[in-house]
């Protein structure tokens, strides 16, 4: 019953809370697309494309190894192999995500003018890279907590985070805008930067104080750091494949928009306007099934470990009934009123008959992240899941 409790605080915690995010984002991306311009959103698209790669290097699967390895932990009540498990994943993700801020940061000039072929990007990725260690540490602390059903606290910190970006945003764009689309995209950049350190730091904060109840010397599992490794290799490989398609994909939209006859600007803007306005907008809805994609991961493992195969499939077959059946209905909503989205939300049209154009990839976008249960259900193992 307590199991049940903490499940339902969770699940209400962080829907509400993504939900609040997304309307804020969603928000905000109306007012950064009206104070940069078209033009400036595909310019941030196309670096936070290469950035956004550079984060799955950076985490690397971390996130479902810690909430693998504490769930299981948590289940043998062995709070030695609890503090070894979290031991181990934060420097995992140290490795990485050093590894991955040196990359970008050295890497940057190349990055900007031959790969993405905008010098505007160059000064903007050293700043992003110098988050990524603090990302890469925080993915290991979400787990934990995901891990010991308190993901109601990761919501509290992800409000504080997105509170401090606006505000750092609002004041970098302020006083960097005057000086072109570069120094905007700088300003914006150092504000996604010191929100992210700010989280960290919030984050790391409340798991010293949780840790503490797991402080009894008990028997330690001696494989932890193998088990770690079955489990993140693989998501961090099919990760990086994933990622570095669509890191291709939006460097080679613009490139074929210029080949059609338009400029480097209105390429850019029209980039803009379908991954930074509308995507969002059709990913909104998600929220309500992205809390349990992430919940249900130490569900099936606690299962999975007390060789509970029939709620394993329970679980299993629930979440693809109600993700399809959500899906179907999103669906039919912005089909038929998608213009009047484009219109509410960035007063364009135009938008609405990108979104009208876009929406049945929902179907494919909202189940895709649902598809690790179905490969658990025919694998029996948590290792070889993609965590999305």
């Amino acid at each position: 019953m307590r199991k049940v409790k903490l499940f339902l605080i969770n699940s209400f915690a962080m829907t509400a809370t993504s939900l609040i995010l997304r309307i804020i984002g969603v928000s905000f991306n109306v007012y950064i697309s009206n104070t940069i311009g078209l033009a400036g959103m595909g310019l941030i698209e196309i670096i936070m494309s290469v950035f956004s790669f550079s984060v799955i290097v950076a985490s690397s699967g971390i996130n479902l190894g810690a909430t693998r390895l504490v769930a299981e932990e948590l289940a043998c009540k062995s709070h030695s192999g609890i503090r070894k498990s979290m031991s181990n994943c934060l420097i995992y993700s140290a490795v990485f995500g050093i590894f991955a801020g040196l990359v970008l940061f050295l890497g940057a000039d190349f990055i900007g003018t031959t790969l993405l072929g905008d010098e505007r990007t160059v000064k903007s990725l050293p700043i992003l890279a110098i988050s990524l260690p603090f990302y890469s540490a925080q993915c290991v602390m979400y787990g934990y907590f995901t891990a010991v059903r308190k993901s109601f606290l990761t919501s509290i910190v992800q409000v504080f985070e997105m509170g401090s970006r606006i505000g750092l945003t609002v004041y970098f764009l302020e006083k960097n805008l005057h000086l072109g689309l570069e120094y905007a995209c700088i300003g914006l950049m150092t504000a996604a930067t010191l929100s992210e350190i700010i989280a960290f730091s919030l984050m790391f904060i409340v798991y010293l104080l949780d840790k503490r109840k797991y402080s009894k010397k008990d028997k330690t599992n001696n494989n932890i750091t193998k088990r770690m490794f079955k489990i993140t290799l693989p998501v961090a490989f099919s990760s990086y494949v994933c990622s570095a398609l669509q890191t291709i994909k939006s460097i080679m939209i613009p490139l074929g928009l210029i080949k059609f006859g338009l400029t480097r600007d209105e390429a850019l803007a029209q980039f803009g306007v379908i991954s930074g306005m509308v995507i969002p907008v059709i990913l909104f809805p998600a929220a309500f099934l992205s809390t349990f994609s992430s919940l249900i991961v130490p569900e099936i493992t606690e299962a999975y470990r007390l060789d509970n195969k029939a709620r394993i499939n329970s679980m299993i077959s629930r979440v693809f009934q109600i993700s399809l059946i959500f899906t179907i209905c999103v669906i039919g909503i912005f089909l038929n009123f998608s213009n009047e989205f484009g219109l509410v939300i960035y007063n364009n049209i135009s938008i609405g008959v990108y979104i009208k154009i876009l929406t049945p990839l929902a179907l494919i976008a909202y189940l895709h992240s649902r598809r690790y249960a179905k490969r658990l259900e025919r694998t029996g193992k948590l290792n070889v899941l993609q965590y999305i």
